[in-house]
């Protein structure tokens, strides 16, 4: 869940260009929101325009020949994708969507099989929180994902998905309120995953 890995992602997502590769990420993105999200084009744009550090990893991993489409190409999916515009509430359906092993609590349609959901939060617990995941998964114990708009989105499996919004971000590029949230929250209903008590 860091730059490298997403454009590595963006590349095998199964599509004919970019624009195609994209369509099928929304429709994804649809289904745990329960509605089309829109891209923020000029976010997009700019990333896409000065990711310069994007463009050198996907051509670092191009070169090494783990990456099979162009850097500009998985650079253009990638920027779109990190654009995508959602709210709190959005953020926290597709949370909870992960928790209940892949079905939209909302629409109750099946987004991915439980087995994917359950991969995504291990992942989300192991590097959701870039550097910063062992001390939150000690402190806070509940899998999520922060992203450097300030946003967390958080998935209990069985249990709840939640989402906190809030920009001051830490050195480890998380929302510093959204982490303190997020522990008060596991603390007050026991969400702790290594918790036995």
């Amino acid at each position: 869940m860091v730059n490298a890995g997403a454009l590595l992602t963006a590349s095998l997502v199964d599509g004919d260009g970019a624009e195609e590769r994209m369509d099928r990420i929304s429709r994804g993105l649809a289904a745990f929101a329960g509605r089309a999200p829109e891209v923020d084009e000029a976010i997009a744009h700019n990333e896409h325009l000065l990711g310069d550090r994007n463009h050198a990893l996907a051509h670092l991993m191009r070169a090494e020949g783990t990456m099979s489409v162009s850097a500009d190409d998985a650079v253009a999916v990638y920027a779109r994708a990190c654009a995508t515009m959602v709210d709190a509430e959005t953020l926290a359906l597709m949370g909870a969507t992960l928790a209940l092993g892949g079905v939209n609590p909302r629409s109750g349609e099946r987004v991915v099989p439980a087995r994917v959901a359950r991969d995504v939060v291990s992942v989300m617990a192991t590097c959701g929180v870039y550097d910063g995941s062992g001390r939150w998964m000690r402190a806070v114990g509940i899998p999520a994902k922060s992203s450097v708009s300030g946003a967390i989105v958080l998935s209990v499996p069985g249990r709840l998905g939640g989402a906190v919004v809030s920009p001051p971000l830490d050195a480890q590029g998380t929302s510093v309120r959204g982490r303190l949230i997020a522990e008060t929250l596991g603390e007050d209903l026991g969400l702790h995953s290594f918790a036995t008590g």
